[in-house]
């Protein structure tokens, strides 16, 4: 089988099978999933119902046939079209609930009601950095959403990040 699930955040295809409380208690805003028993209903699901041309069909099949395969993030919208990337992320092995990510380059995540950043810098050493929030970081997340945490990747990914260096004088620090 392979579905297509949806979040408030995020849209993707996987044939990860998990019960409808399961992916509600993986993902915030989780609100539905689709499944497809083969990879032709799936296949022209995208061609009818996302309009998806048939060279963009035959590219995601391609990569649905792999064994390597995880997900792939997709987004549909009425100026930019049907978008997709394949994530690598095993979100199965993330402790918590996910509530924004973008696969190898940030995960935010709430886990015994204590909220996480992670996110990736790159370069030869392969860079990654993990914070617990302030208490002042979840207020902001409260009052203005997603922005405050785009944010916050935004300046963590900074090699000079004075948010990284925040958290490591508060003791916040986890990568």
């Amino acid at each position: 089988m392979i579905f297509i699930v949806y979040t408030g955040t995020v849209s993707f295809i996987t044939r990860t099978e998990l019960t409808l409380a399961e992916w509600d208690k993986r993902f915030h805003k989780f609100l539905r999933v689709i499944g497809f028993i083969s990879d032709e209903e799936f296949l022209d699901e995208l061609r009818f119902s996302y309009r998806v041309d048939d060279k963009t069909v035959e590219e995601i099949n391609e990569i649905i046939s792999k064994k390597s395969f995880v997900s792939i993030r997709i987004t549909n919208k009425t100026f930019e079209g049907f978008k997709y990337a394949e994530n690598y992320l095993d979100f199965t092995a993330i402790e918590g609930q996910i509530l924004y990510f973008e696969d190898w380059n940030f995960i935010f995540r709430v886990f015994n009601e204590e909220y996480f950043l992670w996110c990736f810098l790159g370069g030869i050493a392969d860079v990654q950095r993990e914070i617990k929030l302030s208490e002042e970081d979840i207020k902001k997340y409260k009052e203005i959403g997603l922005a405050q945490i785009d944010y916050l990747i935004d300046n963590l990914q900074k090699m000079n990040s004075i948010e990284y260096e925040k958290a490591i004088a508060e003791n916040r620090k986890l990568l």
